[in-house]
């Protein structure tokens, strides 16, 4: 099990590749496994930097995951992001997980509805070309008036859609006032990834662990009982770490992930 970092333009104002070239010049191998990465566009650019990193990350022997965009009805385009991310993983010369968010509604049952026919489209695509790529679908919060899904209700859909899995992330069930650690056995061999990080005094997601409110050596006792075999995403915001530089909130992040593996090391033995 290996701690990945997440390069997500989400959550900062950061150009990728300034990022993508501080990491490359640290010697990150001792403590980060890989990155899970979101390409925001299929511009030639945003195309072949993800082509770039995939290759310094294959000789550098560090993992490639994808974190995709939300799911939509835009199925056609999202074909090209899997031929992209099957391109990646013929670099990689391994299959990729790639995480999506659920379809956006205010309905419930259009969530479960959508999300579902989309993801099995997806899949069909994914059979019918032979892409060397695995999907996921991760687990959120509502927010205010717009209602996500719960780890229970991703588990109903993956049972209708073969291939997809589920990443499961901690913090977001934390934000639902929920135990993360108790989730249905049911539900433990769905479990293809994991993204981790603590949430703020305010509720506000992704922030380092200072806050206490995810506990790492719970989440290590956790990922063990269930014989999880995949790998953390340490899904930490750039904007919530110290530092007024990037170099100097990438430094913040690496003792981060090494905090995480601390705990690995330790409790997931």
């Amino acid at each position: 099990m290996k701690v990945l970092l997440s390069v997500n333009k989400k959550f900062y104002e950061v150009n990728m590749k300034t990022l993508f070239d501080l990491i490359d010049f640290k010697d990150i191998n001792k403590a980060v496994g890989g990155m899970e990465l979101n390409i925001s566009s299929l511009s030639k650019y945003e195309r072949d930097l993800a082509k770039d990193i995939a290759k310094k990350l294959k000789k550098r022997n560090l993992k490639l995951q994808i974190h995709g965009n939300m799911l939509s009805e835009n199925v056609l385009e999202i074909y090209e992001y899997l031929k992209l991310y099957n391109e990646l993983a013929k670099i990689m010369e391994d299959k990729i997980k790639i995480v999506y968010h659920p379809y956006k509604d205010e309905s419930k049952e259009n969530i479960i509805y959508k999300t579902t026919v989309i993801l099995k489209r997806l899949n069909k695509n994914i059979e019918d070309f032979k892409y060397n790529i695995e999907l996921s679908i991760e687990n959120l919060e509502d927010v205010e008036n717009v209602k996500n899904l719960k780890i229970d209700e991703l588990s109903g859909i993956i049972d209708k859609v073969k291939n997809v899995k589920i990443t499961y992330d901690i913090g977001h069930m934390v934000l639902e006032n929920k135990n993360p650690y108790t989730i249905s056995e049911k539900i433990y061999s769905k479990i293809t990834n994991v993204h981790i990080h603590d949430i703020s005094a305010s509720n506000i997601a992704h922030y380092p662990f200072s806050c206490g409110k995810v506990d790492l050596k719970a989440t290590m006792v956790f990922l063990k009982k269930i014989k999880y075999t995949g790998d953390i995403v340490a899904e930490i915001a750039l904007d919530y770490l110290q530092g007024t530089t990037y170099e100097e909130k990438l430094d913040a992040y690496l003792k981060e992930v090494e905090n995480i593996k601390t705990n690995k090391d330790k409790y997931f033995v």
